[in-house]
């Protein structure tokens, strides 16, 4: 028997066609916060829902002036803890 203790790890993270895409190692449902003062501290449910649930591809706007606190869990609900995130993103433009 294998148990899954893990909180999916992001693998990629990327800009396609204007959006910010992330790929996780697994099937997940991600959500992020853009609050600066919250930052990583903020409930899976209570963040803004990245397309996709229960997929490894998620999608949200790309917005150079925000940061992305980002957080994923898995069909089995493992997640990072409540106040750290999967990943923080900065999106930017290359000049």
């Amino acid at each position: 028997i294998e148990v899954d203790r893990q909180a999916p790890a992001v693998i990629r993270i990327y800009n396609e066609g204007g959006n910010l895409k992330l790929e996780t190692d697994e099937k997940s449902t991600c959500s992020y916060s853009t609050n600066t003062n919250q930052k990583c501290n903020f409930d899976l449910t209570t963040g803004t829902q990245m397309l996709y649930s229960n997929s490894s591809v998620h999608y949200s706007e790309w917005k150079t002036n925000l940061n992305y606190y980002i957080k994923c869990a898995d069909t089995s609900g493992n997640q990072p803890n409540p106040a750290e995130c999967s990943i923080i993103v900065r999106p930017y433009n290359r000049g």
